[in-house]
């Protein structure tokens, strides 16, 4: 009988690992590695239409009940980010995972700005909106800076301080 519970406690340890849908792979207050399963990612131009002159890249994470939202530095010509979403897209295309780096989180539990995102997306608990860095697929890598695919610009000049999985924190309440 004790057999039988050893099996039984590590098949639901191997379940529930297994099938978790993201991995933190480093964090600190002010920086953030995640990869997440394909399926919890959507990417997106705040504008799609040509007319409205201009649009912001985005990028969303769902990651249990919090929404993790990354953003360009700054916008482009619509055009210019629908080609980048594009990009980014077929980055994704076959893919079971993305990898994604974001720094200096923005806001906290603060209205998400891509108006085309997917309700499931909308509906999470915590918001966090960061500053986008890279993406990363088994497809290739993408950064907003020349160069930050490399090992050595991993950081982007942020200290290192891992915080243990699960728990976020921000350099404000």
């Amino acid at each position: 009988m004790k057999y039988k519970f050893k099996n039984v406690t590590f098949t639901l340890f191997w379940l529930l690992t297994s099938c978790a849908s993201s991995q933190i792979h480093n964090q600190t207050n002010t920086f953030l590695d995640i990869e997440v399963d394909n399926k919890n990612i959507w990417i997106g131009c705040t504008e799609i239409d040509p007319k409205d002159g201009n649009s912001l890249m985005t990028f969303y994470i769902l990651d249990g009940d919090t929404t993790h939202e990354f953003k360009y530095r700054s916008v482009r010509e619509v055009n210019e980010c629908l080609e980048l979403e594009r990009e980014y897209r077929s980055m994704t295309n076959g893919v079971s995972s993305v990898r994604i780096v974001g720094i200096q989180p923005l806001t906290k539990n603060g209205s998400l700005i891509n108006e085309r995102l997917p309700e499931s997306f909308k509906t999470s608990r915590v918001n966090i909106s960061w500053t986008f860095v890279r993406y990363q697929t088994k497809n290739g890598c993408k950064s907003y800076l020349e160069g930050y695919c490399s090992p050595d610009k991993y950081w982007g000049g942020v200290s290192y301080r891992v915080v243990p999985p699960g728990r976020i924190e921000l350099p404000f309440p």
